[in-house]
């Protein structure tokens, strides 16, 4: 969950992070069902950028997004996943092991059992640097995508190495004070 008050870019930080994963993430927007996330995310693991997701809201979307992130959190490959009946009387399963960005100015109403699994950051406004420039990353969309693409042909190409990394990034989350939920 990103937080920060108005105008401090969380928008603009969803779209240029969605930018950077390009067609390999879903960025829905409006008013999202369930129904409509579980489809589009399609059992594959992708990341989901939630923007607008406030605290105070009666907003259902908010409510279904935290539900299937919830899910995501919990499924694991021996699950069947999500079952929903259809009108011909047949179950269609829906498996989900996407990771969730939510951002918006507060938190949303969480569950015990999500703020175990959620990393809460609070985004503040950027300082300018001495030449008064901003960072491309943080303007340029264009830039966002191509480094995107040099970053997942990194992370392929580099995979065994990324790997051997992942189990000393999940202990540095749990000497911090972080769940084993958190870290996984």
């Amino acid at each position: 969950y990103i937080t920060g008050r108005a105008g401090a870019g969380k928008s603009t930080f969803a779209r240029l992070l969605g930018a950077m994963f390009g067609k390999a993430a879903a960025r829905p927007t409006g008013q999202l069902t369930q129904a409509g996330l579980l489809q589009t995310l399609g059992a594959r693991a992708i990341p989901c950028i939630v923007d607008e997701t406030e605290a105070g809201k009666s907003n259902r979307s908010t409510l279904a997004a935290l539900e299937v992130a919830r899910w995501a959190s919990s499924m694991s490959e021996a699950d069947d996943g999500v079952l929903r009946g259809t009108a011909g009387g047949r179950a269609i399963a829906y498996r989900v092991f996407s990771p969730f960005a939510f951002l918006g100015i507060n938190l949303p109403k969480l569950e015990h059992a999500d703020q175990s699994r959620a990393v809460t950051l609070e985004m503040l406004s950027q300082r300018r640097r001495a030449d008064s420039m901003v960072p491309r990353l943080l303007t340029d969309e264009r830039h966002a995508v191509q480094l995107g693409r040099k970053l997942r042909r990194l992370a392929i190409g580099r995979w065994p190495v990324f790997k051997a990394a992942l189990p000393r990034f999940r202990q540095a989350i749990i000497d911090r004070d972080g769940t084993a939920r958190q870290a996984d």
